[in-house]
């Protein structure tokens, strides 16, 4: 799992405190050390690995470490801008068993899942399911799978259509992708009239609106609804 040092105390094996700032040396890419965690009075072993986050992430990861701080009115601190630049894992799994790398790819596999339940929860306005039956509860979680699935899906191929295109994809956005798509799914169920759409005859069309409002004011203008959207369908 990702750990944050700030949260989490790392002793040596002389029992004294391991200083992460002073550990994460900016000449590697990663570092792989063990150590334990300490919980109370106990002493929990565990590997460390540290990987480097490219330039442009490391910048976007201080802003949001700032934009948190200043919101929470907080000073922030030396340490917690150093940790920003690195991905910082613990794992039980060991160095002879598994390389760093290796486990870097793992946790990131990991990490997809993750952020497939974010898109969920986000588009799909789900934050926790209405207490029913065992199955009612798995019935749903398949629909929501199923129609997450295609909306994927559309938005994937949609990605090709326009890199095949030529058109400049560092204005587009798979998350906004897939959020269009996922409302056209939406009103497909909703209302008998989308059936009659095609989207990928006007796909092009669309990217000239979406592309426009990818940057820090996306939230402001990405309230996609296919409402919104009738002067581009007809």
């Amino acid at each position: 799992m990702r750990i944050t040092p700030n949260h989490v105390k790392l002793i040596n094996e002389n029992g004294e405190k391991i200083n992460m700032t002073e550990r994460l040396d900016s000449g590697k890419k990663t570092i792989d050390f063990t150590c334990h965690i300490q919980d109370g009075k106990k002493l929990i072993p565990v590997r460390i690995i540290a990987s480097q986050l490219p330039e442009d992430k490391k910048l976007e990861a201080i802003k949001r470490k700032k934009k948190t701080s200043y919101k929470n009115q907080n000073k922030i601190k030396p340490e917690t801008i150093e940790y920003a630049k690195w991905v910082i894992i613990a794992t039980s799994l060991s160095k002879e068993e598994y390389t760093a790398e290796q486990v870097l790819v793992i946790y990131r596999s990991r990490w997809q899942i993750e952020l497939l339940f974010k898109r969920i929860k986000q588009h799909f306005k789900v934050t926790k399911i209405r207490p029913s039956s065992e199955k009612y509860a798995k019935s749903l979680i398949l629909l929501w799978l199923i129609i997450w699935a295609l909306a994927e899906r559309q938005a994937i191929a949609a990605e090709q259509y326009l890199i095949e295109k030529k058109l400049d994809m560092n204005r587009f956005s798979t998350w906004n992708l897939s959020y269009l798509f996922f409302h056209r799914i939406k009103s497909i169920i909703e209302s008998a009239w989308a059936t009659l759409v095609d989207v990928s005859d006007d796909i092009l069309l669309i990217a000239k609106c979406l592309q426009n409002h990818k940057g820090s004011r996306v939230n402001q203008y990405y309230q996609y609804h296919f409402d919104n959207f009738s002067a581009v369908f007809a």
